[in-house]
């Protein structure tokens, strides 16, 4: 990656910069990585060795099987409900990289549970047409329907109570745009991105506040160097972020995603309405620990956020209080269990499973598992939450 030359992307979002004066962190991320044309998530070789970054299903095959594990405890605690053709169960990935995860989810499924599977549709969610050849070449023995955009999923809009509807995220949720807001002198304020000549100039009715040092200019192309800037919210927003985080420190910083709160809303009510279970599985702590989390890396490394747009890979930990108030609606329909990824894929018996392997992919294996549980480490860093619905039959007619 040449870490000098200036990125369409580079230019574009400065030239709406000129016209708008800011904007907001999670119209930056939109921009860098969704950009129909260049954003990120266009690149062919954003995720495994050879990319930016790397995902747990491309760390060890076991990860799948662990997650193919849950569902069938889910599908037993159920009463091992019956698909048929006419009622058929759905298995629906949002996110699926290369295909790794659900290629191997499937394979396991079909080992352990072949009744749950014998009738099920396959759904996978990815706006990236590369990534979806990937797919369809990895997941070619299987029939699967693809999707660009999650809200065209059929499932959201459809009222039939039939067979349970299965879901798995696995960094999905980082990939949508965040916000940052920070507590400072008693007063809440929203990170903004605008160009360092006219950062002062962004928001005319508020008082811009240096965030963080501008970006260094890469001054062979002219670019103007941008910088985080941060302004006041207005009273409403300020009451509500402190009605829901009094504890947060000063200088602390709160990330939020509205794309987030919709999506695990709907997801909610997919399935509290048809019955199911779900595995949303992404990094961020528990509880908010106040700092920023926004991250860039390229090739494995980190890297400036505000440089080489659209070809890094840029993300925001999931704030899981967030996601945990989202659900409060559900609750006591779906039973949310936070967990960590350590935590959980040894409750889904992950080192008896290594043991079980023959020497030769044994040891191929026993790196990745190491990695996955590492506390500090992937272990910790990332959080698995399970949903599990009851069928719709059996629950009171109160359900909506």
């Amino acid at each position: 990656m040449d870490t000098t030359a200036a990125t369409p992307l580079d230019h574009l979002i400065r030239q709406h910069l000129r016209r708008a004066g800011s904007i907001s962190l999670s119209q930056f991320l939109a921009l860098a990585l969704q950009h129909p044309q260049h954003g990120y998530y266009r690149q062919a070789t954003a995720i495994g060795a050879e990319g930016d970054f790397i995902t747990a299903p491309e760390i060890s095959g076991l990860f799948g099987e662990s997650l193919a594990i849950w569902l069938v405890q889910a599908w037993q605690a159920m009463g091992q409900p019956t698909a048929t053709e006419a009622a058929p169960c759905q298995l629906i990935e949002f996110g699926g990289g290369r295909g790794v995860l659900m290629a191997d989810v499937l394979r396991a499924l079909h080992q352990l549970a072949p009744a749950m599977v014998a009738h099920c549709q396959v759904h996978l969610v990815e706006s990236d047409s590369l990534l979806r050849a990937q797919q369809q070449q990895r997941l070619a023995a299987y029939a699967v329907t693809w999707h660009e955009d999650w809200q065209n999923l059929p499932h959201f809009h459809e009222n039939r109570a039939d067979a349970p509807i299965w879901l798995i995220a696995n960094e999905f949720l980082d990939a949508l745009p965040a916000d940052q807001m920070m507590r400072q002198q008693g007063q809440w304020l929203e990170r903004r991105i605008a160009l360092t000549e006219v950062a002062a100039e962004a928001e005319p009715q508020a008082e811009a506040k240096d965030f963080a040092p501008p970006s260094p200019a890469t001054n062979h192309d002219n670019l103007i160097p941008l910088r985080f800037i941060a302004i006041p919210v207005d009273s409403i927003r300020a009451q509500l972020l402190q009605r829901h985080y009094p504890d947060c420190p000063e200088g602390g910083v709160v990330e939020l995603s509205s794309s987030r709160q919709i999506w695990v809303q709907e997801v909610a009510n997919l399935l509290h309405r048809r019955g199911g279970g779900g595995l949303i599985i992404d990094y961020g702590t528990p509880r908010p620990d106040w700092l920023s989390s926004l991250q860039a890396y390229g090739h494995h490394q980190q890297v400036d956020p505000l440089r080489q747009i659209g070809m890094v890979d840029l993300s925001v930990a999931v704030n899981w209080q967030e996601v945990v108030t989202a659900l409060s609606p559900h609750v006591d329909a779906l039973n949310p269990n936070l967990t960590s990824q350590a935590d959980f894929l040894r409750q889904m018996g992950i080192l008896p499973r290594l043991a079980q392997l023959p020497p030769a992919r044994q040891q191929a294996e026993q790196a990745g598992v190491d990695r996955l549980l590492a506390e500090p480490g992937m272990g910790q860093a990332f959080q698995v939450l399970t949903l599990l619905s009851q069928p719709p039959l059996k629950r009171s007619s109160s359900a909506p």
